[in-house]
């Protein structure tokens, strides 16, 4: 039985990884994109939270890209340096406990924000939603600190949610009378 459990978690840990590292190259190919690094070094000369709306569409048709190629993907959030914040949900999904994020200054002293800063651009996660950790639909956050490739300055936070049921769909679904995926969780 425990060669099994083993063996099963070992399958979950492969697979998971090949999920996730699809993911990471697809946030890591849209963030080095043209676009959003032009995006992201435009001086914010009103000092507005607000992208402007030509930069607004731009990062929605990035996030239309990658929502396209992942379902998996449930959100996209970008802090940039400047003060400005961009959500963008899935489908007709609430964002209003987001809109906090337009009035108040960055969140530089959450927990999440200071890990992804000691990652120094690298990809970091987090088991639950980290913008709004409240909520009640369970999501896989992956939080990353944005650089200019060129001189290597932080320039933005990125923070990408991804469904639950990327646990859901990995484990075994073969439970009879007791829930094994809690086990092997």
């Amino acid at each position: 039985y425990r060669v099994t459990c083993e063996n099963n978690l070992s399958v979950v840990n492969d697979v998971l990884d090949l999920r996730l590292n699809t993911i990471v190259k697809l946030v890591r190919e849209a963030v080095f994109s043209d676009d959003f690094q032009r995006i992201i070094k435009m001086p914010n000369i009103y000092n507005s939270p607000y992208f402007d709306t030509d930069s607004n569409q731009k990062l929605d048709a990035i996030w239309n890209e990658m929502e396209y190629q992942n379902d998996l993907l449930d959100s996209m959030f970008l802090f940039d340096l400047q003060g400005r914040f961009y959500k963008r949900r899935l489908g007709a999904q609430s964002t209003s406990n987001y809109q906090i994020y337009y009035t108040q200054p960055q969140p530089v002293t959450a927990d999440w924000y200071q890990k992804a800063q000691e990652a120094k651009g690298r990809e970091v996660f987090f088991g639950k939603d980290v913008l709004d950790p409240g909520q009640t639909n369970a999501r896989v956050s992956m939080v990353k600190l944005i650089y200019d490739p060129a001189d290597r300055t932080p320039k933005a936070m990125v923070i990408v949610c991804l469904r639950s049921s990327l646990l859901r769909k990995l484990l075994p679904q073969s439970d009879r009378y007791f829930k094994t995926s809690t086990f092997y969780l």
